[in-house]
């Protein structure tokens, strides 16, 4: 039997891989400005294509109608509409926060001269956006190149600072850094240091600020800067569901994909930023292309036995086992951390573990069950950055001893035993005596 669930392991992580991802979670509508985003950001769209996504262009006045009764028409949504009063004929960010709450995914690409609703809409979902009519300006990390900016080079931002997790940018970024640093030209945004759910996935360099003509520094002055600014913020709900929050929509521009630049301050010569790449990336994971996870299969047994019983024993030896994988590339593939635990709970955890694991996405732990009897469970509570979170409950309470369990004889208890047959020899030989002695 124990020969047989490491093969069934095996066969459940090659079923698991064989399956491509869902065909329902493939549908994207793209709310547009205008008509001429879908030519000028035609490369990004073309890489949402690529990642197998199906996307349908509307634009921000047109009619648009997200579910039909309680079926929702579309998984996934991306708005470049920065200006929008409404995303879509009688859709506002009620409507869209709805979807997010059916567990549905957004990316939101906001400008300097943000509308209210964009704001409101960021705003609901953990990200901050300033003011419109600001924008992000560093006269020392910039870029220097062709491109012609409005409001002067220093807003051709150059970002090399981001998060340090594969699950979302893959290996494009090591130790927290860009390989290809990101040009970036919009608005800027903050996060809440305390906020759980929000990842800051880019931020600009410590020369770095957020002003806008015309704005008086308040007194005492308030200023968004340094590594404060976010430029792409990622959030992911309880439920799963995902929203990217970018402050700029140049970035996701053709232009953006091509253009050749010289950091001003180190004079470092790029042919291309890392645009191209930092925006498939964060579109694929915000439409769970990428760090996503699934446990199956959740099974234990005692030491020493077979099958799975119904309860255990206090003090008894358990041994516990699930099977994770992880949806990567297109296919879905065994999943390797040290970071997951298991707890054995009662109201609190008895027992935290980390669990081990084979490399193959089976991951397992040896433990004593507690001396407490009553109804425990195995619980995971796992929230990796950049993976999908996974809650993970199995029921497996713990019983006392049964009366023929007990052990015969006591090893603390020698003590009295010894003083009941020294208390018998001792009347045996006083009655000897008493007896056959005057």
């Amino acid at each position: 039997m124990h020969r047989a669930r490491p093969l069934a392991a095996a066969l459940a992580l090659l079923l698991a891989a064989s399956l491509p991802f869902p065909a329902t979670s493939s549908k994207v509508l793209a709310i547009l400005a205008s008509d001429s985003i879908k030519s000028s950001h035609s490369q990004f769209f073309d890489g949402l294509a690529s990642a197998g996504l199906d996307v349908t262009f509307k634009l921000a006045s047109d009619p648009v109608k997200l579910r039909d009764w309680d079926t929702w028409l579309y998984d996934h949504m991306v708005i470049f509409a920065p200006r929008a009063k409404a995303f879509g004929e009688g859709v506002g960010v009620r409507d869209v926060l709805d979807f997010i709450d059916a567990g549905h995914d957004l990316l939101l690409a906001a400008g300097p001269d943000q509308s209210s609703r964009v704001s409101e809409l960021a705003a609901e979902c953990g990200v901050d956006l300033d003011a419109p009519g600001t924008m992000v300006h560093d006269h020392i990390s910039f870029a220097d190149c062709k491109l012609e900016s409005p409001k002067g080079a220093s807003t051709l931002v150059v970002a090399s600072h981001a998060v340090d997790s594969g699950a979302i940018l893959g290996r494009m970024a090591e130790g927290g850094r860009l390989k290809a640093p990101v040009v970036f030209r919009g608005v800027a945004a903050t996060v809440p240091r305390e906020s759980e759910l929000v990842t800051v996935a880019l931020t600009a360099s410590g020369t770095a600020y957020s002003h806008g003509p015309g704005f008086q520094m308040p007194d005492p002055p308030q200023l968004i800067a340094g590594r404060e600014v976010a430029l792409a913020s990622l959030m992911q709900a309880k439920n799963n569901a995902r929203v990217a929050v970018l402050g700029s929509m140049d970035m996701f521009s053709n232009e953006f994909f091509e253009m050749a630049f010289k950091v001003w301050g180190s004079g470092e010569g790029h042919k291309q930023p890392g645009n191209r790449e930092f925006c498939q990336r964060v579109a694929e994971w915000t439409f769970q292309r990428s760090g996503v996870l699934r446990a199956s299969a959740p099974r234990h047994w005692e030491a020493g036995s077979k099958d799975q019983p119904a309860t255990y024993r206090v003090d008894a030896d358990i041994h516990f086992e699930i099977d994770i994988a992880e949806f990567k590339d297109g296919q879905w593939g065994p999943f390797e951390s040290d970071q997951i635990q298991v707890e054995y709970v009662m109201m609190d955890p008895y027992i935290r573990k980390t669990l081990s694991h084979d490399g193959n996405g089976t991951f397992y732990a040896d433990f004593k069950a507690p001396d407490v009897y009553g109804v425990f469970k195995f619980v995971i509570d796992y929230m990796g950055t950049g993976y999908s979170y996974l809650a993970i409950s199995e029921q497996a309470p713990l019983r006392p001893f049964r009366h023929d369990e007990y052990e015969r004889f006591i090893l603390s208890a020698y003590p009295y035993y010894a003083s009941c047959f020294s208390m018998m020899i001792g009347f045996f030989l006083l009655g000897f005596l008493y007896l056959y002695h005057k």
